[in-house]
């Protein structure tokens, strides 16, 4: 639903909607005593449907800039770092410990300036354009254009091999991803090691996704297709580091790892950029999010197996994930006609 706003209404529309949401949840989580526990989770449902409006709503500013490739990348990254407002915000609490009152007063405070940045980015959306850039890059559609930029989003777009590929290889993805987090702290404990520091580690380096940013614009560069083959390998590689029973080899998968989640959680926009083009990327690029994130249902079986102690065969599932994904990468460049699918880089970028 938020993709659809994104695309029909625009982004500058988006971002004010969003902001309301931030600020609206800030304000019920410092207030919380007041509403009563039920506004926690009200709360929280709506910073996940603000922050999902400000992402989304970034991707339509890539045909603004002169490397969409670097915009997209960088606008993923920065969102996985935002985690860290949070991070902070407990940070700051620790050193004033003295109840609810600096809580309360911390929150506020956020909501205030949700607000005041709320404004001044909806205010620049509308002095950039970018929304009337959108419709003249993507110029009206119809169903048997030979590219799939060209077509309406619906039949023309999501009844296709590229986006069925697409989306069996994103919830693969993400059930990677999110099953090692669901699972993490049990293998730790079953290999012996209750400190706790490699979850702290793997916190630690969400945040700083954002470094990820020159080497995977870099590595976008190489062609969709070619990345992705990347991204495959560099997620064999972090299995096989958890797969290994030592604290060392965790450490190491966790740094793996987050490579790993910056590169294909940036892929996706990359992905739907490039094939299905900017005015419908709110709803492509929201709807394989989508579909991604139902992948945490699918880990609680992982997790029930894990806690019953058949590591090996979590670790070695995990493992074998990259054959269906690398299936899904080779069919799409062997059985796709679109030109930004081929193992080369792209012509113009």
């Amino acid at each position: 639903l938020v993709g659809v706003l994104v695309d029909l209404q625009g982004s500058e529309v988006t971002v004010l909607l969003s902001g309301t949401a931030y600020v609206v949840a800030y304000v019920m989580i410092a207030c919380f005593e007041f509403f009563g526990d039920w506004s926690l989770f009200v709360a929280f449902v709506l910073l996940g449907i603000g922050g999902m409006g400000f992402f989304l709503a970034a991707f339509r500013a890539a045909g603004l800039t002169e490397s969409r490739v670097v915009f997209l990348t960088a606008a993923s990254c920065l969102y996985d770092s935002s985690s860290g407002v949070f991070l902070v915000v407990q940070g700051l609490l620790n050193v004033y410990d003295d109840g609810y009152g600096h809580f309360r007063a911390a929150f506020l405070l956020l909501a205030v300036l949700s607000l005041f940045l709320t404004l001044a980015l909806a205010y620049a959306w509308r002095l950039s354009g970018a929304d009337l850039v959108d419709r003249e890059v993507d110029n009206r559609k119809h169903d048997d254009a030979p590219r799939l930029y060209n077509r309406p989003f619906g039949a023309g777009q999501l009844h296709t091999l590229e986006f069925g590929l697409l989306s069996a290889w994103t919830i693969l993805g993400m059930f990677k991803a999110i099953g090692y987090l669901g699972t993490i702290y049990d293998w730790l404990d079953a290999i012996g090691d209750g400190t706790n520091s490699v979850p702290d580690l793997i916190a630690g380096l969400v945040v700083a996704g954002c470094l990820w940013i020159p080497i995977l614009a870099h590595l976008f560069r190489l062609g969709l297709c070619r990345a992705a083959h990347v991204i495959n390998v560099i997620g064999l590689a972090f299995s096989i580091c958890v797969a290994i029973p030592s604290v060392t080899s965790q450490i190491i998968g966790a740094i793996v790892y987050a490579a790993f989640r910056s590169a294909f959680f940036a892929s996706v926009p990359n992905f739907c950029a490039q094939l299905f083009g900017q005015k419908s990327i709110g709803r492509t690029a929201g709807l394989l999010y989508t579909m991604g994130g139902f992948a945490a249902l699918l880990c609680t079986p992982i997790v029930w197996a894990g806690e019953s102690g058949y590591w090996s065969w979590v670790n070695a599932g995990n493992c074998l994930l990259v054959v269906p994904m690398t299936g899904c990468i080779l069919s799409l460049h062997m059985f796709s006609a679109e030109l930004c699918l081929e193992l080369r880089p792209p012509s113009s970028e």
